[in-house]
């Protein structure tokens, strides 16, 4: 009997996952799109409204492995050509 319940629990993790992953999956309309942020390292106590008031200091050309150590603020500029009407814009990020 302790078989049967491990099986089961298998299975089950399993059908999860898959569940999962059919949930998950972009329409077969989306488009990706390249984004290529744009970095500030953060400052003590800086909050987001004094960030967004300087978008001058944001470094647009510097890869993030190439910057030390440290906390940094990230923008992205998002194209005119990425907005359509018809479907809402769905950002993910990890």
């Amino acid at each position: 009997m302790r078989v049967k319940g491990s099986l089961f629990r298998c299975y089950a993790a399993v059908f999860s996952c898959l569940l999962a992953l059919l949930l998950s999956a972009a329409p077969a309309s989306a488009k990706a799109t390249d984004l290529h942020p744009c970095l500030r390292a953060a400052a003590n106590g800086e909050t987001v409204a004094q960030m967004l008031a300087r978008p001058s200091k944001f470094d647009c050309e510097s890869g993030q492995s190439t910057l030390p150590a440290g906390d940094y603020w990230a923008r992205f500029a998002i194209g005119a050509e990425t907005k359509t009407d018809s479907q809402a814009m769905v950002f993910r990020t990890a």
